[in-house]
């Protein structure tokens, strides 16, 4: 940049005396340049001059980069595959000017337009400007599947454990991703108390097992469907889906199933052992066997009616075991085709209906029938066995609505 002064005045000339006054500065970066006046005259030699030189200020130029609306799947990565655009760059300084890049500011799917992008890189070679940045919003789609391809015994919370190609490193967490796939004879473990462990409602698709570690309370509310399930740990653990499908359940300290819906039904669960505490909250669903070292509460005492929790133990052809060491309450009405053990006392406090023969007892406590007892179909009448070690009480009516074929009480 070149400056030339026109505008340079002159003080202290006498008469008629002219002078030329001329003068200029150049620079090209930002910066403050000295400014060279000249003074000429046919009567110069008549003074003493002195000159004040001026100065040429190169301020710096605004250089603004926006990030640009991106949209793309959930991968587990903030990149974005859009490049920023810019405004206010001098000509002469376009390879100056390079690594733009913008990404997300999460990796989570937080809906349309939810997620803002920013500015994550760019290299400028001049200092002749004053940079300013702009955010953009966007989006990240749910990311419809990913599979475990780690190691058996792998952790869930362990990015390079999911996906290939274009889904390697999708770690499904929260709502990212709808399924999850786990392949036969693989173990993922799901530990709570890791990093990266954000608790995930992803449905799962398991031809496998999946251990839940915890120390901490997990509510899993995706459907599980199909596999084992195992839980450690001290934490409250919690499945909440209303349609899980699964197929084994172990677990240590406490486990809860809460999966009511307003149908009857609202998930299967195969064989379940454990010890600590079985919950089932509400109802519409269908147990298998279970083995319980310790007490199993089926329905919650709330209030709730009763006739609208009912949980079905076993099938007219396939029935089956339940046996605990501790106490059973029953809040929930029951459908049973058992053979129900427990190691102290017993109480339903709801009616009960026999689609198959069934016998309750208890080997060291009391077992109490609240409410009624029938058959499911007054064509098939049932046989019904309650054996209690101490006491028996029959406070409900049995037969009222379909009749038994046989009750045995001792």
């Amino acid at each position: 940049l070149t400056q030339t002064n026109n505008n340079a005045t002159i003080a202290g000339n006498k008469g008629s005396d002219t002078f030329n006054i001329s003068g200029y500065a150049t620079g090209l970066n930002t910066g403050t340049y000295s400014e060279i006046l000249s003074v000429s005259s046919s009567a110069l030699t008549n003074y003493n001059v002195t000159i004040n030189n001026g100065s040429l200020v190169i301020g710096k130029a605004t250089l603004t980069i926006s990030a640009v609306a991106d949209t793309k799947t959930y991968d587990g990565t903030r990149t974005s595959n859009v490049v920023p655009t810019f405004t206010g760059l001098v000509s002469a300084d376009t390879g100056k000017l390079t690594g733009l890049a913008q990404a997300f500011d999460s990796v989570n799917v937080n809906g349309v337009n939810g997620s803002i992008l920013s500015v994550s890189n760019y290299s400028l070679n001049s200092n002749n400007y004053n940079v300013i940045t702009h955010t953009a919003t966007g989006t990240i789609n749910q990311l419809a599947e990913v599979t475990y391809t780690g190691v058996s015994g792998g952790n869930w919370s362990d990015p390079a454990n999911w996906g290939s190609g274009s889904t390697a490193g999708a770690i499904p967490t929260l709502n990212n991703v709808a399924t999850v796939i786990i392949p036969s004879g693989k173990t993922v473990i799901y530990n709570k108390d890791q990093p990266n462990s954000l608790t995930t409602t992803s449905n799962v698709s398991n031809n496998g097992t999946i251990k839940f570690v915890t120390t901490i309370d997990l509510d899993y509310s995706g459907i599980i469907s199909g596999g084992s399930v195992f839980k450690q740990g001290s934490g409250i653990f919690k499945l909440s889906s209303k349609y899980n499908k699964i197929d084994f359940i172990n677990f240590s300290e406490n486990f809860t199933i809460n999966s009511s819906c307003s149908n009857n039904d609202c998930g299967t669960y195969g064989n379940i052992s454990g010890t600590g505490n079985l919950t089932i909250i509400n109802g519409g669903i269908f147990l298998g066997n279970i083995y319980l070292t310790g007490n199993l509460t089926l329905g919650k005492n709330d209030g709730t009616s009763l006739e609208n929790q009912l949980i079905t133990f076993g099938t007219r052809n396939y029935p089956n075991i339940v046996t605990v060491t501790g106490d059973i309450n029953a809040y929930a009405s029951l459908n049973l085709a058992s053979t129900i053990t427990s190691g102290r006392d017993q109480t339903y406090n709801a009616p009960i209906t026999l689609i198959r023969d069934t016998v309750i007892t208890s080997t060291n406590g009391s077992i109490t029938f609240k409410n009624t007892i029938d058959s499911d179909d007054p064509k098939d009448t049932k046989y019904f066995k309650a054996d209690a070690y101490v006491d028996l009480n029959l406070e409900g009516k049995i037969g009222s609505i379909n009749p038994l074929w046989s009750m045995d009480a001792e």
